[in-house]
């Protein structure tokens, strides 16, 4: 048993679910702003941290980056500011767009399919989920719409 300020609470009493407009309330959070905005700054930090790395493998960038010391500075400093960043990042869209594909994405036929490249891919997955699911959503949800389209 908790106790918090408005009494004794149980466990079973955590446990259930709010209802809110027929939508479970305790994954609200998914929806609101911050998260979202938190959610669309890892899918840049996380595309930003891909090209850094796609460019650093192209051979010529290789060779200037490892003959100038200038260069290899004004290449490696930025890369990890950006790996620092993009860490953490990697792991909250992951996180995020599980949560949001498992507890309020309808779409059963295609569930399996995230999942799949959630879990293959890791974050990758995660960020074409964001791309392509979530942020439709969140913008249709604003719009005053359901959230989902109406073909689902």
């Amino acid at each position: 048993m908790l106790l918090l300020a408005v009494g004794p609470v149980t466990i079973d009493e955590i446990c259930q679910i709010a209802v809110y407009e027929g939508e479970l309330m305790r994954f609200k959070w998914l929806e609101s702003k911050a998260v979202s905005r938190l959610f669309f700054c890892s899918a840049v930090a996380f595309l930003t941290l891909c090209s850094f790395t796609s460019l650093a493998l192209i051979p010529g960038v290789q060779q200037i980056v490892n003959t100038s010391r200038m260069a290899n500075q004004l290449f490696v400093i930025p890369f990890f500011a950006v790996a620092a960043v993009a860490i953490p990042s990697m792991i909250a869209i992951f996180c995020g767009m599980a949560i949001f594909c498992a507890c309020i994405d309808h779409s059963i036929r295609t569930k399996v399919f995230w999942f799949l490249l959630f879990f293959g891919t890791g974050p990758i997955g995660s960020t074409v989920y964001y791309f392509a699911v979530y942020r439709g959503y969140i913008k249709r949800k604003r719009e005053g719409g359901g959230g989902w389209p109406r073909s689902q």
